[in-house]
Order: structure tokens, then sequence, then C-alpha cells
């Protein structure tokens, strides 16, 4: 499996989001469209369409670094829960895998999108492109809440456009840079991975990160899906967070996110 195959595997799994919104969206109550119902989608899609790997699916998994004790005094006491990705394609000695964060939203969720943002890239590291996890973020949701989300993840340099406006010509345009170093320079960059890094309260601790690239690019994959019946309208996308043909190599420096950070451990 090299990176497109797994482009065209996610956008055959993407039909399967598209069946199950346009089923939902013609129902009287529309009731059944959640965030598990929109993942499940998604699953259901992955195995369908390539059975001779759906033993390599998981949900709810492990991010491998979020048992990593904490940066200052090493400690794992007491952490919390381990931090999972929504859906994995676990790696073989073929390839490394797939990881993907799913999020439907019906309310403001710049937060939680930052946090499976973050999630991605530090599960995503510095290795080489050709044998890096493929990391994508499946976004779905009520039109205006996410247009709202989307506007408010921008306003803080993580770029994440429904339509080609603001880039290059032709197919650039789905494909945009991302400063992992102005991100984490936002208000809500820093404070949401200080969460997923930390646990505890008194004493707080942060869990030590791997390392990650400090520029990367973010790719619009396949047509984004949106309907609009009755007043009520649904949208779909998907992104591909990847480090191909990103401006530098260089490793995102935590220093001063460190030195900001009040600790008690």
């Amino acid at each position: 499996m090299n990176p497109r195959d797994y482009q065209l595997w996610m956008e055959k799994a993407f039909l399967y989001i598209e069946a199950a919104l346009g089923q939902e969206l013609a129902t009287p109550s529309r009731i059944c469209m959640t965030e598990e119902y929109f993942r499940s989608a998604f699953v259901r899609g992955l195995a369908a369409s390539r059975p001779d790997l759906a033993d390599r699916v998981r949900t709810e998994e492990n991010a491998s670094w979020s048992t990593n004790g904490c940066w200052k005094c090493q400690t794992t006491d007491g952490q919390r829960r381990p931090l999972q990705h929504d859906v994995a394609v676990v790696p073989n000695d073929d390839d490394a895998g797939m990881l993907c964060e799913v999020k439907w939203v019906k309310t403001a969720s710049a937060s939680a999108i930052a946090r499976d943002v973050w999630k991605l890239l530090l599960s995503r590291g510095t290795a080489a492109e050709q044998q890096a996890t493929r990391t994508y973020l499946l976004l779905g949701g009520e039109a205006k809440p996410l247009s709202d989300t989307l506007e408010s993840l921008r306003d803080n340099h993580l770029n994440l456009r429904w339509s080609n406006a603001g880039g290059g010509s032709g197919t650039v345009r789905a494909t945009r840079d991302f400063s992992a170093t102005s991100f984490l320079g936002s208000t809500l960059g820093s404070r949401d991975l200080d969460y997923i890094l930390g646990w505890g309260s008194n004493p707080r601790h942060r869990r030590d990160p791997p390392a990650t690239w400090a520029s990367w690019r973010i790719s619009r994959r396949f047509s984004p899906w949106l309907r609009t019946i009755e007043g009520t309208g649904w949208r779909a996308v998907m992104f591909e967070i990847h480090h191909h043909g990103a401006s530098n190599n260089s490793r995102l420096n935590l220093g001063n996110f460190k030195n900001s950070l009040t600790f008690v451990c």
C-alpha cells in the first residue's frame, strides 16, 4: 500500500458516508445521524471496499505515545485513559498503516478538532513520507456550525478549507501549507496541545511528546459532500495531513511552549 493506494481506498469508503448521510437526511426526524453513526459508516466503507484489508481496520486505537512519561519528572503514575485515534488501519510488513480522526459537528467544535490534529501530527512523527503512517481527518456536520468551526480554526493558522477559495490554480488549490509552528503560537493551538499532553491537576503532568515536523501540507481529498433539504444542510469532507512538498524538514521546536507551562510535579 502506497499513499495513492490509501487515497483511493479513502475515496471508496467516503461513498458509504455519502450514502449514510443521504439516507438519514431523507428521514423526517434525522435523529440517527450522530458522530458514532458517521464513524461507523466510514468503517463499513473501509471494510466493504477492501475486504482483503478489513482485518486491519480498528476503532479506538491507542496512540503509541499517549503513555509516555511526564517530560519533567518522567512519572507515568495516575495517567488518564490512553489517548485514542477514532479509526486506524494497523501497520503490517507492507506499510505503516493509517490513522483517521472523525468529527460530526453540531455546535462549534474548534478545540475538539485542534486536539485531533495534534494527535495526528504527533503520531505521524518525522518518518519519511513514503514510509510514514497516513493521517486523515474526516469532518462532517450541520452546515452552519461546521462552517463557523472551520473559520475559527483558520483564524488560528489551521487552514481547513471546504472550498478552493484562497488557493492557487487548478488542482493545487485543494492543497495548502500548514505551519505547526504558527498553530502552536496561537491561543487555540497551544491550549489544546497542553490539553492532550496533560493529565492530573495537583500535581499537573505533561506527556513527553514525540518529535514532529514544523511544516506540513493539508490536502482536501476528492469532492466534499453537501446537501440541504427542508432547511437542514449537512456536509462531509476529508483532509489528508502529510509532509509531501512541505517547505522544510525542520522539527517543531517545543522549547518556548514548555517554558510557558506551569509545572507542579
